[in-house]
């Protein structure tokens, strides 16, 4: 089947459909909307200082910075074509009122009054933020506690806190995984060295075994091939060295006598602690002592077995041997049958009883060996 091919006023028709759609089509920009200078102009020396010039009120001009400020971030041709009419709108209304339309007066007074009643319950909010931010902070502040973290190859000498800066403990573990990575690639990097050192042997024994000639590679170029690796190398020794430097850090005189500071300070808050219990006063440490042990007039009549047992029994947990010594006190227990998570799955019995077996003959050979050490 043969198709005909078009005709002239076919074509001609298709082209002023393809230039009237092109029309139509939205323009591609190679940037970004919000960069043209042709966006950027008329947007802030036209629009926005109107805007400015034209707010009745300085509550409505805030208003006008605020909603610029965020629509800076936008990037979207159809969000900022939406957003200039929003603010073209917005112009045409304070015109508008400014030539004296009461209706549009009225209503912008309104809107300003809502804008200000609006600022204070929102300033009022960020207050109530900003305290408990500042609660939250003072809470959970890092107090000295009079010790020192000695310097080693992980961090100089700090003060010991409690609770410890996150940034602190961070700092010490990024340290200590990056010095085992480096320690790892050492080794890899001796073992490629070792590697070419075989190559070379290899190529001097062939030579002298074979009685055709061959260009080595690696004997003439020895130096080349391991540059990189000695070099890789040289920097991996370089950063050991830093990291001795970092733990023969002196301790500075300006953090000792902070520590002593720490120290004293711990000395007379204890000191004020014990004189406003021995007033009468229930602190925080007072409650928390007697949670921890029982009255006085019974812990007095108690042996060390029982105030034993008493210390065990207030943990939490409710299986092995606290569990044990709950049951011996009478205890009720939220779970009586906790306990047979020790003895694991019943498709893990057999392995598990291989893996205890283990343990037991290990643990009867150290005792073996120790009885024969102490004898001889």
């Amino acid at each position: 089947m043969t198709i005909p091919a078009l005709t002239a006023s076919s074509i001609a028709h298709r082209a002023r459909i393809s230039s009237a759609l092109k029309a139509l089509k939205p323009p591609q920009f190679r940037m970004e909307v919000v960069k043209l200078r042709a966006h950027q102009i008329p947007t802030k020396w036209s629009l926005y200082r109107n805007l400015l010039r034209t707010a009745p009120t300085k509550d409505i001009r805030w208003r006008v910075r605020m909603g610029f400020r965020q629509d800076k971030s936008l990037r979207r041709a159809g969000d900022v074509r939406r957003s200039l009419e929003k603010w073209h709108k917005w112009l045409d209304t304070f015109q508008a009122a400014r030539n004296g339309d009461a209706h549009l007066q009225a209503v912008l007074s309104r809107y300003s009054r809502l804008i200000v009643a609006k600022r204070k319950k929102e300033e009022m909010h960020q207050m109530i933020l900003d305290d408990i931010a500042w609660r939250q902070r003072h809470a959970n502040r890092p107090v000295l506690k009079g010790s020192a973290l000695r310097p080693s190859l992980y961090n100089r000498p700090l003060p010991m806190m409690t609770p410890m800066p996150m940034h602190v403990s961070g700092m010490i573990a990024r340290r200590r995984k990056a010095r085992a990575r480096r320690q790892d690639r050492y080794a890899v990097l001796s073992d490629l060295s070792k590697d070419l050192e075989s190559e070379r042997t290899f190529e001097s024994l062939l030579a002298q075994s074979i009685e055709t000639p061959f260009r080595p590679e690696y004997s003439p170029n020895l130096g080349d091939w391991k540059h990189w690796i000695t070099e890789e190398q040289r920097m991996i020794r370089e950063s050991y060295e830093l990291d001795n430097e970092r733990a023969r850090t002196p301790f500075p005189s300006e953090l000792l006598e902070s520590l002593k500071s720490a120290r004293r300070a711990k000395v007379e808050n204890k000191t004020r602690e014990r004189a406003r219990e021995r007033s009468g006063e229930v602190l925080d440490i007072t409650l928390k002592r007697h949670r921890g042990q029982p009255p006085a007039h019974l812990l007095d009549k108690m042996s060390e077995k029982e105030k034993h047992m008493d210390q065990v029994s207030r943990s939490p947990s409710e299986v092995g041997y606290v569990a044990q010594v709950k049951r011996a006190l009478g205890h009720k227990l939220r779970n009586p049958d906790a306990w047979k998570v020790e003895l694991g799955k019943p498709e893990n019995r057999e392995q598990l009883d291989e893996a205890q077996g283990a343990i037991d003959a290990e643990n009867a050979r150290r005792r073996a060996q120790a009885k024969t050490d102490e004898d001889s």
